[in-house]
């Protein structure tokens, strides 16, 4: 089994968006391309990166400027057939490396308190619990780690 991922940068080309919108309608069951597309198009610095496994799409990481030093991982996730090998680390291993050449000092996430794997991911790879607020009326960790250089 072989992880590849890429980086893709907006605006995406129609066959990369609908990579994208596909992966995360798998993802997430709500998901809407219109809020996809939202924040694709009106974001700062916004990236995609896009992890296959034998070449297949099985996740995605999202992210995008909040301010001129903080980067916020906004949306990812793997595909429930892929789940569990190493595919949602391979993502957040890409998107760290490229936060390190970047101009960001530390990237930010939000993650509802019951999503007790990606908590352990993002804490298996150095965020920390810095806060806490509603979503909907669940609450949701804010999570942030310092980019190492």
């Amino acid at each position: 089994m072989t992880i590849g991922v890429r980086l893709l940068r907006c605006p995406m080309d129609a066959a990369d968006d609908g990579v994208f919108c596909e992966l995360a309608g798998r993802v997430f069951e709500e998901s809407s391309q219109d809020y996809l597309h939202w924040r694709l198009d009106n974001m700062p610095d916004v990236t995609v990166f896009i992890a296959s496994v034998d070449g297949v799409p099985a996740g995605f990481k999202a992210g995008y400027a909040a301010t001129g030093s903080r980067y916020y991982s906004w949306l990812g996730g793997v595909d429930p057939a892929w789940r569990r090998l190493g595919v949602g680390a391979a993502l957040m291993v890409a998107q760290h490396q490229w936060l390190m050449e970047s101009r960001y000092d530390l990237v930010e996430t939000h993650v509802d308190q019951e999503n007790t794997a990606m908590i352990a991911l993002n804490m298996a790879h150095g965020f920390e619990i810095t806060g806490m607020f509603l979503k909907r009326g669940k609450p949701n960790y804010i999570m942030q780690r310092n980019v190492v250089r």
